[in-house]
């Protein structure tokens, strides 16, 4: 458990400096890279694809307080990960949201919506604090989950001996 351990507060404090230090788009790059590592230890499989991810998201974390979907935060993570963007060739604005961050802004919930009228549509305002919390809500209860199911437990850890096999010098 200690290596998971490890490896989550590696995360969460690498995302926090990125974030402290005004680097807004590199602690995003982290954090989804890490809800994608979160959704592989979880899943039953070797290899991790974006059911992972998801899955993880919906399992964990009560996204209602973030008003957007974990395929919001999928097509986000496909699009900035790979683009640097909002969207990507599978995002369809009848079906999808675009999400837009912010911090340290206490909107009503009518300045969100005004605020979100001034983007192309759909787009929904996520707080960056209120996801970090929201995600690290979600890890609270995973970490009970591996200590109570043998089986999942057994899985985890594995998987975390594979994340320990990649040698950086």
């Amino acid at each position: 458990m200690d290596k998971l351990r490890d490896t989550i507060n590696a995360f969460n404090n690498s995302i926090t400096i990125l974030n402290k230090a005004c680097y807004d788009k590199q602690s995003l790059f982290l954090f989804f890279t890490f809800i994608d590592q979160l959704g592989w230890l979880s899943s039953s499989t070797e290899f991790s694809d974006g059911s992972d991810f998801r899955s993880w998201l919906e399992t964990y974390c009560d996204l209602t307080k973030l008003r957007c979907t974990s395929v919001d935060l999928w097509n986000t993570r496909c699009s900035f990960l790979h683009m640097g963007t909002a969207e990507h060739k599978h995002f369809n604005s009848k079906k999808h949201f675009r999400l837009a961050f912010y911090q340290n802004i206490d909107f009503s919930d009518q300045e969100l919506v005004i605020e979100e009228r001034k983007y192309q549509n759909p787009t929904k305002l996520v707080d960056v604090f209120d996801l970090y919390n929201c995600i690290n809500d979600g890890i609270k209860e995973f970490i009970q989950n591996v200590e109570s199911d043998p089986y999942l437990k057994s899985s985890v850890l594995g998987k975390c001996e594979k994340m320990n096999n990649l040698y950086i010098l």
